[in-house]
C-alpha cells in the first residue's frame, strides 16, 4: 500500500474498532436451534417430545443425584440431543483451538445422528455415551481434534471399538441387562468424550457417567444402585 492507503487503512480501524461489537456465534440456548434447524428436517410435534421426554424426567428424579431440577425444564424444550451433549461439546472440546465451536459441533453430531439412525437406535437422547466410536465418520472427525492420531485409534481399538476390546468383552461377561444396554461400551465412550478438553477441565463425574447411559428401559437397579469411584 502507498501512504495514502495506508493512512485510510488506520483511519478505518479505529472506526471500526470504536463500533465493533464482539459476539460469539451460537451461545447459550442458540445451540439448540441451530441442532434443529440444520439436522434435522421434522422433530415432529411438540406434544411427541413431552410424551418422549416424561419418562426421562421420572427416571432423572429416581436416580436422585442428578440435575432433575435442571433437566425437567429442558428435556422437552431441547428434545433430540439430550441437555448435556451440545454444552458438553462447546465448553470441553470447544476448548480445543481447532474445534470450531458451532460448525465442528454440527460436524460430528450429524455423523452421529446418521449412525443412530442407520443402527435403529432408540434411545430417546442422545448422550456422551451415544457416540459410536466405532462409526468412521464420528471417530474420524473426533480425533482429528486431539492430536497423536495413532495412540488414540490404538486406545479406542482397544477399549472400546474393536471385536475384542474390553468395555463390549465386559458386557457380555456380565451379561443380562448390562450386556442388553451395552453399559460398560457407553461408559467407555462417554469417559472417551469427557477425556479431552483445550483447559484444565477433564474427565467425567459420576452424575455425568450416570446420564450416560441413562435409559428410562432399563433395569431400574443399573441406576439406582450407588455407584463408587
Amino acid at each position: 500500500m502507498d501512504e495514502n492507503a495506508e493512512r485510510a487503512y488506520e483511519s478505518l480501524e479505529k472506526v471500526l474498532g470504536r463500533i465493533e461489537k464482539a459476539r460469539q456465534t451460537g451461545e447459550g440456548a442458540e445451540i439448540y436451534e441451530v441442532i434443529r434447524r440444520r439436522l434435522f428436517e421434522d422433530l415432529g410435534d411438540a406434544a411427541d417430545h413431552r410424551a418422549a421426554a416424561t419418562p426421562i424426567r421420572t427416571c432423572i428424579a429416581h436416580s436422585g443425584r442428578m440435575y432433575r431440577h435442571r433437566a425437567e425444564n429442558r428435556l422437552s424444550g431441547r428434545y433430540g440431543a439430550g441437555p448435556s451433549v451440545p454444552p458438553f461439546l462447546y465448553e470441553r472440546w470447544g476448548t480445543i483451538p481447532e474445534f470450531q465451536r458451532t460448525r465442528s459441533m454440527l460436524r460430528l453430531l450429524a455423523g452421529v445422528i446418521s449412525d443412530l439412525y442407520q443402527a435403529k437406535n432408540n434411545d430417546p437422547l442422545i448422550q456422551s455415551g451415544s457416540v459410536n466410536l466405532s462409526a468412521a465418520p464420528v471417530r474420524g472427525e473426533l480425533i482429528k481434534h486431539t492430536g497423536s492420531g495413532s495412540v488414540v485409534h490404538s486406545v479406542i481399538d482397544s477399549d472400546i471399538a474393536d471385536r475384542n476390546a474390553k468395555a463390549p468383552e465386559i458386557d457380555r461377561q456380565l451379561g443380562s441387562e448390562y450386556a442388553k444396554e451395552s453399559v460398560s461400551d457407553k461408559l467407555a465412550q462417554a469417559i472417551f468424550m469427557y477425556s479431552f478438553s483445550g483447559g484444565q477441565q477433564r474427565g467425567a463425574t459420576l452424575p455425568q457417567l450416570r446420564r450416560a447411559v441413562l435409559n428410562p428401559e432399563m433395569a431400574p437397579r443399573l441406576y439406582l444402585t450407588p455407584w463408587t469411584a
